[in-house]
């Protein structure tokens, strides 16, 4: 019967005679002609064992056909394995909800392995199984029925996942039900091995330094921190114009780090009230950022008492959104070639110096490697510390990655505040760490400011052509622009594109597409020569340059994704909700380019939502609440 597989393990009683196999069509007619093969054919090859299905169907070996394309085209609904672990019969049975139209194996390529579903019944490990769900005096029904019973989660085998095994012992249920509230009436093993440990959550309040009884955790933490105060530490803050006398008496030889440590503090030359630490200072977004903090800090304690310091790149083009004289230097400066432990280590005795009263930090790898270093409590004893989250990041393989995901739940007691610029993110931290509604005041939106006057109608001498800016990278979607470009041709697209991890010359561009340098971040991106502003990413906070562009009255047509809902919506612009849906994209630019009133109508929709929510009042008066402890 087809989708139901019976395992061989009996030899056919000696008066029935054995099936036949089926007949295997000649290739011609069953496999190159066959139209329904699965058109993600390669995304299958890694979970098809071709040696195994031929050396199981000795039929297929010996019509010398492709052993994939037969599968597809037939082996699958014959309940034929494509390798000894997958069983297509059980899966189909399993996951029939889902399947949609999708063959087992194509199903599992494409949705069934993030999701953790199980291949064949027959890979129960049960030794495994009574270890971590259950004990060891559990029998194999046990396990079969306790399975059973919790079958939304996708642990049935260990997977090489033996961590989970010493992480038993160190679980607390009670702790963490207290933790996570959300997940009252589930089992909480159940919980955290099924799916807690993949959102980041934690044991119990003592295995992470995040949420919890965070109070207790950070007093045991400050005991040995004020042991080791100043083992670090070579000056001492009121002691700055005793520089030269301590490198000439006291260090007859100073190492490169020290040597270096010393030289910046007296370029810094001055008692600092505040510091800024970013990544880089190039022309993206979270630089833009960074500069605005410094320029509300630079009007709260001075510009000579702020320093804004970059920890793994130079000083690039981003410096010029600073105010004249401002204090900006890169550890590459100072320690050229220096390696990401070095980094932190000089973040770390640079803060400990000057002890400034408050700390930004911007997408510094440096100093959030500071903030998870095991004498991090020491450090908070010099300043008060903030720090900026923007969005998530995504590996090619769609997991999430970047500090918001990795970092911020183990250094959430070390920052004080955390500035984020959009509200749909805050709520997705909340969400996705259970964050306790006590603590929820750590999350403060900050939204980045923009100048917003009131903008002229727009005169465009060439209305047919668009604007896009960002990376040539696989977050911005150039290849959704190239295929944009491709259902418009009589629209014309210039892509201001800054290097990424794409290649132009991959993208197949049409010729309606032109490879523009990147805009100069002083003049900005040149709105008022387009008719619309094109913008494309998988994941985002909310763009400077939408913001730009918003500012500018020129058409947006954009995805809508993080925070960009917050300023594109049908009444401020034309949101795409599917951000690889380049007919959403043509459809809201032809809108936008052949109809100029409805285009003047959201623009200064537009303008007033920057009004409410982004200018420059209402961000500096963040800054300066923060810094008053408000």
């Amino acid at each position: 019967m087809m989708g139901i597989l019976k395992r061989r393990s009996k030899a056919p009683a000696a008066e029935t005679n054995p099936p036949a196999p089926p007949p295997v069509p000649a290739p011609s007619e069953s496999l190159a002609e066959k139209a329904d093969i699965p058109q993600d054919k390669p995304a299958l090859e890694s979970f098809f064992n071709r040696d195994y299905y031929l050396r199981q169907n000795v039929d297929v070996a010996n019509a010398e056909v492709d052993p994939l394309e037969h599968y597809l085209a037939f082996g699958e609904r014959e309940g034929r394995r494509p390798s000894p672990d997958f069983d297509p019969a059980f899966y189909a049975n399993r996951y029939a909800d889902t399947l949609k139209g999708l063959g087992p194996l194509e199903h599992f390529a494409l949705h069934g392995q993030k999701a953790g579903h199980v291949t064949s019944d027959e890979g129960f490990d049960y030794d495994w199984y009574k270890r971590v769900y259950l004990s060891h005096a559990a029998t194999d029904a046990d396990c079969r029925k306790h399975y059973q019973a919790e079958n939304q989660h996708g642990l049935l085998q260990k997977h090489g996942n033996e961590r989970l095994i010493a992480l038993r012992e160190r679980f607390i249920p009670d702790e963490y039900l207290e933790l996570y509230p959300d997940i009252v009436g589930l089992d909480p093993w159940v919980h955290f091995v099924s799916a807690g440990y993949r959102e980041g959550r934690h044991l119990s309040r003592w295995y992470r330094n995040g949420f919890g009884h965070i109070k207790r955790q950070a007093l045991e933490i400050r005991k040995q921190g004020w042991a080791l105060r100043g083992i670090d530490i070579a000056l001492d803050r009121g002691d700055l114009s005793a520089l030269d006398k301590l490198a000439s008496s006291g260090c007859q030889v100073l190492s490169a780090f020290e040597d270096a440590l010393m030289q910046l503090l007296k370029d810094v030359a001055s008692e600092i009230s505040s510091l800024v630490v970013v990544g880089a200072l190039g022309i993206g977004g979270a630089e833009r950022y960074a500069a605005n903090i410094f320029r509300s800090l630079a009007a709260i304690h001075g510009i000579e008492n702020v320093v804004i310091l970059a920890t793994e790149g130079e000083i690039g083009q981003g410096a010029q959104w600073l105010p004249a004289g401002a204090k900006v230097f890169a550890i590459s400066d100072y320690l050229p070639g220096a390696d990401r432990p070095t980094r932190a280590r000089f973040v770390r005795r640079f803060i400990s110096v000057i002890q400034p009263r408050t700390t930004y930090c911007v997408n510094s790898r440096a100093l959030w490697d500071a903030a998870l270093h095991p004498k991090n409590a020491a450090l908070q004893n010099y300043s008060q510390f903030f720090a900026s989250l923007f969005c998530y990041d995504y590996d090619p393989k769609g997991n999430r990655v970047g500090y918001a995901a990795t970092e911020f739940w183990q250094c959430f007691d070390f920052f004080d505040t955390y500035l984020i610029d959009n509200e749909p993110f805050v709520q997705e931290l909340i969400r996705q760490f259970s964050i306790p509604t006590l603590q929820r005041a750590k999350l403060r939106v900050v939204r980045s400011p923009v100048a917003v006057g009131k903008t002229p109608k727009r005169t465009v001498d060439r209305p047919m052509r668009v604007l896009w800016c960002g990376r040539l990278a696989r977050q911005k979607l150039p290849f959704v622009v190239s295929r944009i470009a491709a259902l418009c041709p009589n629209v014309y697209i210039d892509m201001y594109a800054a290097a990424g991890d794409t290649a132009a010359s991959t993208l197949n561009l049409p010729s309606n597409v032109s490879i523009m340098p990147p805009y100069d971040p002083k003049k900005g991106a040149p709105f008022d020569e387009y008719g619309a502003f094109l913008y494309t990413s998988l994941w985002d906070g909310i763009p400077t340059v939408m913001l730009d562009a918003a500012s500018s009255g020129i058409p947006i047509i954009g995805s809508v994704v993080g925070g960009i809902g917050e300023v594109l919506t049908d009444q401020t612009g034309w949101p795409v909700n599917d951000p690889n849906d380049p007919q959403q994209y043509v459809n809201g630019l032809l809108e936008a380019l052949f109809d100029p009133a409805e285009a003047e109508r959201r623009a200064q929709e537009m303008l007033r939502r920057l009004e409410d929510h982004h200018s420059w009042n209402a961000f500096d008066a963040n800054v300066r609440q923060i810094e008053h402890g408000a």
